[in-house]
């Protein structure tokens, strides 16, 4: 899953400011085998609060991806991945991504403590 709508000019300036930071075009998303998105968002916001704030949030999963031709790296906290992209992506790339992803939803409220 990613948080928030997925807007075409975020992502791309999300992509390349990955690019000048690591040298890969890349989005970061979470994932976790036998977990709903839902599941994932609350799991990470109890480790790190501050994560995922949006209200908003797209899911796929980890063979849609792969079937269009994108990978997932794990690099970081747990659940925390790069999907690649193509170097550079093309118009294209853009658009089988947007189609990979279901349509937004609303990310679960932030518990209360």
């Amino acid at each position: 899953m990613r948080g928030g709508l997925m807007e075409r000019d975020r992502i791309i300036a999300s992509a390349v400011a990955n690019f000048r930071d690591c040298g890969i075009y890349a989005l970061s998303v979470w994932s976790a085998p036998e977990m709903t998105a839902e599941e994932i968002v609350r799991s990470v916001r109890s480790r790190n609060p501050r994560d995922l704030k949006h209200g908003q949030m797209r899911t796929t999963t980890a063979g849609r991806l792969r079937t269009c031709g994108f990978e997932l790296v794990e690099d970081g906290p747990e659940m925390h991945y790069s999907l690649t992209l193509p170097s550079p992506p093309a118009d294209t790339d853009w658009d089988v991504l947007e189609q990979t992803f279901d349509d937004p939803e609303p990310t679960p409220p932030r518990e209360e403590t």
